[in-house]
């Protein structure tokens, strides 16, 4: 009985844990998806890259090799050899570099980040010159990136460039161009619209909007043919915070075309805090500044300079005050000081940009060429 019994006994069914299961099928059904969703994308960037026509196919780009990569975390567009160029700008620029990147998340298509690596070679034609001669660089630098936000309703977004351990040579002649660091940074102003957000009526024409830049260079060498004589040719330290106003909605692919714009819409630069400290110039201004029908920067700033000693004496040795008027000169700026009750040693003076000239209180210290 008991052998009958356990012979015609059924095993036992084992059960399926569908609660450790079902999260392992849709974990996998996600990442299936997920890899799907990956792929298409990357194979959609890739082609609208290849098939983009830049400022109306006024930028012509080209390269060596073209890949999409990053999965999972990212989307990264790697390019070797890439150039860019717009030979019917009036600079007809040119610019190349050994590998360029672009990346952003793959849940955020508004914020991509640039790196370059290896040199850099740029090219254009300098229209500041008769006869509009063409200047090429070679452009090493240890790092150089750059982070671009868009943000709707404005024409442009938020950028930051940052350059470490610059080092530029132009190919023919002596020119040179080092800093430790370049650090670029743009946004809408808070207010978008100059004067206040103001309903428009439809057909109108978006009005001109402002831009809050910040701008810092540290141990700058500059080209000799661009700085005064009087201050030589290294830079310790520049800080600018301003405001560009009236910046029109436009997509000029050409700096010189921008700033014609911006002229015609009535551009000014509203210079909140400029820190300059350069050979014997160390100034703290505020002002505005524009430039006038030729190009050139025209505007005044009020400054405060220290060791103004010693900046007279570099004037008189660079020509610019004659010998004889040094002691007039140091006695002038000493009354100043004083009857501002300034005791650092520091002296209020306006600095007037006007006629292709820059004046140090009553005195031109530099000329100003043409930016464009």
């Amino acid at each position: 009985m008991t052998e009958n019994a356990k012979a015609s006994a059924q095993p036992r069914r084992k059960n399926i844990r569908w609660g450790v299961l079902t999260p392992t099928i849709v974990l996998s059904v996600l990442v299936a998806v997920y890899a799907v969703y990956w792929w298409t994308v990357a194979g959609e960037i890739k082609t609208r890259i290849e098939t983009a026509a830049l400022d109306n196919g006024r930028i012509e780009t080209k390269w060596k090799e073209l890949g999409v990569y990053g999965f999972p975390y990212r989307f990264t567009s790697s390019f070797t050899a890439p150039e860019v160029a717009a030979p019917r700008t009036p600079e007809q620029w040119r610019w190349q570099a050994d590998e360029f990147s672009a990346s952003f998340l793959p849940y955020d298509f508004n914020h991509v980040i640039f790196d370059v690596e290896g040199e850099q070679r740029l090219s254009f034609r300098d229209v500041t010159q008769k006869g509009a001669p063409r200047r090429d660089w070679r452009i090493k630098a240890d790092a150089a990136w750059s982070s671009y936000v868009a943000e709707k309703g404005t024409p442009f977004g938020r950028l930051a460039i940052d350059v470490k351990k610059l080092d530029a040579k132009r190919e023919t002649g002596d020119d040179t161009l080092t800093a430790d660091r370049l650090q670029l940074h743009t946004r809408p102003a808070p207010l978008t619209i100059e004067g206040g957000a103001a309903p428009l009526m439809p057909g109108t024409p978006k009005p001109a909007t402002a831009i809050d830049l910040a701008l810092q260079g540290d141990n700058m060498v500059l080209p000799a043919r661009l700085t005064p004589p009087a201050l030589g040719n290294t830079a310790k330290l520049v800080i600018l915070q301003a405001r560009l106003r009236n910046v029109p909605a436009t997509r000029a692919a050409s700096p010189v075309e921008f700033a014609r714009d911006w002229m015609a819409a009535g551009g000014t630069l509203a210079v909140s805090d400029l820190k300059v400290k350069w050979g014997p110039l160390d100034m703290d201004a505020s002002g505005e500044v524009t430039l006038d029908e030729q190009g050139r920067p025209a505007g005044r700033l009020d400054a405060q300079i220290a060791d103004y000693e010693g900046l007279v004496s570099a004037l008189v040795k660079a020509g610019r005050i004659p010998q004889k008027n040094e002691k007039m000169a140091l006695a002038g700026l000493g009354l100043i000081s004083q009857f501002q009750g300034n005791k650092s040693g520091r002296v209020r003076v306006p600095v007037v940009m006007s006629k292709g000239k820059l004046y140090l209180g009553p005195v031109p210290v530099a000329r100003l060429d043409p930016v464009y």
